[in-house]
């Protein structure tokens, strides 16, 4: 492809004007669509007409950085007012005209897939996929066809919900490459974690008056509407509003016989706000073709009303009023809150189309609205996003800034301050709080300025002092260091965001379907429910445990089985570990090309308990001191982590004590906790005796120092699943979420009061990939499917979820040494 002309607005080429962009990935009916349009205009003699017919194409780099390859469509010269003609072009994405070039023989498929469907409408188009998502339609059924496959590409857009991406890059040969991203989302999509929430600021201002006021400050990408925002159209279609749905299923199948003879369900609060009232309802018909179930399509009818009780509401906002680091790609997703709707209206909203103008940028304009194919928000949504703001804490740190609050702050030395012979280091950690909330993780290292003297003289060691300059809330002396050691902070640097933050982008790894599980090396059908998992993401294999009662078993205490497969579901190997319980956390590396595991075990021969650990011998039967070496007596059952990069072994028990221990004491054959917590410290209650249906049901934990997980949740739905993660040398909260069923994939049930679907949390663990931390989360769950049999719907299910450490390199600032240098930076004499 050679290169004609170059068009800029720098001055460093031709000069272009009226310029138009127009990307959508959804319309306003809210469906999913691709379109991306160019128009532009220049003299006509700065470029070759020749270029421009019959086919020519122009690139444009967007604010992302990736540039778009447009296929000239049409090339209009009409004459300007100073003797110049003016060239007026407007050209098609070059992947929208290549397809629509290309003829399309119709396929049908039978249970459709999204790499099959758009593999086949995009083959020999000279286009590679980049990025493709697994996706599925939620039918059984998919028929493709069209006069070209644009049309064919397109209605599998739809019929996939698909958001798509096309562009182009050059490799270090100079080769044009086209590729294509089709995801489910191009940003994650904000759910219930509300991840992107808060990274950025959003000033809103009114422009009622005479002047511009400052309105509102949201922290986050939480759109307020209010009557009078400067740049907001907002426009509400109550063509979709249903507050009576009647559902059907497969094969026209409704639930009618055990809902009363009624195959409807309705929502009265809905028909109340927005139908007047009136003892009549609006009513509407949805269907879903591929479950079968009576119950499950009552459920599944349940989760669409809740999409559609409601009008949709779609805001064109104009992006000059925003700060140009604020405004959102097409495809992020924000919250919108409607103030002036009673009651407020709260709706995850998404960017679905983008017009931009480079050299109008005051004419750039977004428009979002609900992609009702996608889930609406939930009850677990709005918490969530409380937790992930913590007004209370912002309110706090305000409080603290505005100086009618001050901060309390307890320096603890866990090893005690007195140095033992034989003792190398000490510890010395600061805890800040305010009105009994520990906010220490919203405070930067920055913030922490240590300072050591002699409280007889007053003179400072101003050695010790600049060696502990940038430690944090936690210093280590050097053996038999002493004196006077004291921390102040500096407000300054009190962030909005805790020290490390979970994502809501959340990626299924690995599914097994329980009952089509294979028997093992002894013939036992491996379908009871996972207890724990490990990812071997250098082999791709995961390693699952579970209570094992098969025909190996001990007959004395519980066993343990540990499975290993492939990401495919593919059975590999097990071993079984006589005494190993019923399943819990566990830790695992691989030493020499082989899984070393860490485990709690029983005696089987006493019923006494120990840590114990075991290197990966295929298809066999092991026990303690025959297969598993015992490292250290333990004190009661334990579920146990290890951080075998820091070096630190975690165990929790059932009563919410949290224990972290040097894992070479561990090794060495003592239990010695260095760090202690309970779990009550931070919003999880343990299980105790009591009715009150107030207590969570701890299930799994892992650590990567100074970081615990900790998740909780019961397969019986009788408490509310969560997951937490603090900071075990500050005790400080890090983030609290409840992870929702709807995070997790769309065919998956919500369970509540009114369903027995399954949604188990078992597996929680921290993992890295090429520097970038994220975490693994293991369900036991229950897909709706075409079965009767509670059993044949019992899925196994791992994801992984990014999270994200607070950028607090900014913090870190230097000084000049010097007059000299002052001088010659701010240019004086």
């Amino acid at each position: 492809m050679e290169n004609v002309a170059t068009l800029t607005l720098d001055g460093n080429g031709s000069r272009y004007w009226g310029m138009a962009r127009d990307v959508q990935i959804g319309d306003t009916d809210n469906g999913r669509q691709w379109q991306d349009t160019l128009s532009f205009s220049c003299l006509a003699d700065d470029i070759n007409g020749d270029t421009v017919s019959p086919l020519g194409y122009c690139m444009w780099q967007a604010a992302n950085s990736r540039w778009y390859l447009y296929a000239i469509q049409t090339a209009a010269t009409s004459s300007g007012t100073t003797n110049a003609n003016i060239l007026t072009i407007t050209a098609v994405n070059a992947l929208a005209y290549d397809l629509t070039m290309k003829t399309f023989t119709d396929i049908s498929y039978n249970m459709p897939t999204s790499r099959d469907s758009f593999a086949y409408c995009l083959q020999n188009s000279g286009w590679e996929v980049n990025k493709m998502d697994t996706m599925t339609t939620g039918g059984v059924t998919l028929d493709l066809s069209g006069d070209n496959a644009m049309s064919a590409f397109s209605a599998a857009v739809t019929a996939f919900n698909a958001e798509v991406d096309a562009y182009v890059e050059y490799d270090q040969y100079g080769n044009l490459h086209r590729y294509v991203d089709i995801v489910q989302h191009l940003y994650p999509y904000v759910n219930a974690s509300m991840g992107d929430t808060i990274d950025e600021q959003t000033d809103v201002v009114d422009t009622n008056g005479d002047t511009t006021n400052f309105l509102d400050s949201t922290q986050g990408r939480t759109i307020n509407y209010r009557n009078g925002l400067a740049g907001f159209t907002r426009t509400e279609d109550r063509t979709q509003l249903y507050t009576r749905l009647h559902v059907k299923g497969m094969n026209d199948a409704t639930f009618a016989d055990i809902n009363g003879g009624k195959d409807w369900i309705q929502d009265d609060k809905a028909n109340d706000l927005w139908n007047g009232g009136r003892s009549t309802y609006l009513e509407g018909t949805v269907s879903v073709d591929n479950i079968a179930q009576k119950q499950a399509i009552m459920d599944w009818g349940k989760k669409q009303l809740t999409i559609y009780n409601h009008p949709a509401f779609t805001y064109e906002i104009t992006t000059a009023y925003m700060n140009p680091e604020d405004m959102p790609e097409r495809g992020e997703t924000l919250t919108v809150v409607n103030f002036d709707v009673t009651p407020n209206l709260t709706i995850i909203a998404e960017v679905f189309a983008q017009h931009t103008s480079d050299d109008n940028p005051a004419e750039d304009t977004i428009t979002l609205g609900e992609i009702r194919t996608l889930n609406a928000i939930t009850p677990n949504t709005v918490l969530n996003l409380e937790n992930k703001i913590n007004s209370h804490v912002m309110k706090l740190i305000q409080e603290i800034k505005d100086g009618s609050k001050a901060a309390t702050a307890v320096l603890i030395t866990p090893a005690g301050s007195v140095w033992t012979q034989g003792e190398e280091t000490k510890s010395v950690i600061m805890q800040v709080s305010v009105d009994s909330t520990n906010i220490t993780t919203y405070l930067s290292p920055a913030a922490f300025n240590w300072v050591k003297y002699d409280r007889v003289t007053g003179v400072h060691d101003t050695a010790w002092e600049a060696k502990h300059a940038n430690d944090g809330y936690e210093i280590t002396l050097d053996s038999g260091d002493v004196g006077y050691i004291a921390c102040w902070c500096d407000d300054d640097f009190l962030k909005a965001e805790a020290e490390l933050m979970i994502t809501g982008d959340n990626v299924q790894i690995f599914n097994l379907t329980r009952y089509k599980a294979p028997n093992d090396h002894w013939g036992d059908k491996q379908s009871t429910a996972m207890q724990y998992a490990w990812y071997d993401q250098a082999n791709k294999q995961v390693i699952i445990n579970h209570a094992y009662a098969g025909s190996q078993k001990s007959g004395t205490y519980t066993d343990t089985e540990y499975c290993r497969y492939k990401l495919d579901g593919t059975l590999i190997d097990s071993m079984i570990v006589l005494g190993g319980g019923h399943g819990s956390s566990f830790a695992c590396h691989i030493v020499d090309g082989k899984p070393e595991i860490y485990t709690s075990i029983k005696d089987i021969s006493d019923g006494k308990n120990y840590l114990g650990k075991f290197v990966w011998k295929a298809n066999t039967i092991i026990q303690l001191d025959k297969g598993v070496t015992k490292l250290c007596s333990m004190n009661g059952f334990k579920r146990l982590s290890v951080d075998f990069d820091n070096g630190y072994a975690l165990t929790t028990a059932t009563d919410g004590t949290v224990e972290v221990a040097q894992l070479s004491d561990v090794e060495a054959g003592t239990w010695a906790p260095v760090y202690t917590a309970k779990v009550q410290e931070f919003g999880m209650k343990p299980q105790d005796t009591s009715v009150d249906n107030e207590t969570n049901t701890m299930q799994s934990n892992d650590i990567s120092f100074p970081y615990v997980f900790v998740n909780s949740g019961a397969s019986t739905n009788v408490d509310k699943r969560l997951l937490i993660c603090f900071n075990i040398v500050t005790h400080s909260l890090v983030f609290s979420t409840n992870p929702d069923a709807d995070q997790f994939g769309g065919r998956i049930f919500n369970p509540d009061d009114n369903s027995r679907y399954d949604f188990e949390p078992e597996a929680i663990g921290i993992y890295m990939n090429d520097g970038s931390p994220f975490i693994l989360q293991g369900f036991n769950y229950e897909l709706p499917d075409n079965s009767e049999s509670y059993e044949y719907r019992l899925h196994i299910g791992l994801w992984t979820t990014a999270i994200e450490f607070r950028d607090d390199s900014g913090d870190v600032k230097t000084y000049p040494e010097d007059d000299d240098e002052v001088i010659a930076q701010s240019g004086g004499e």
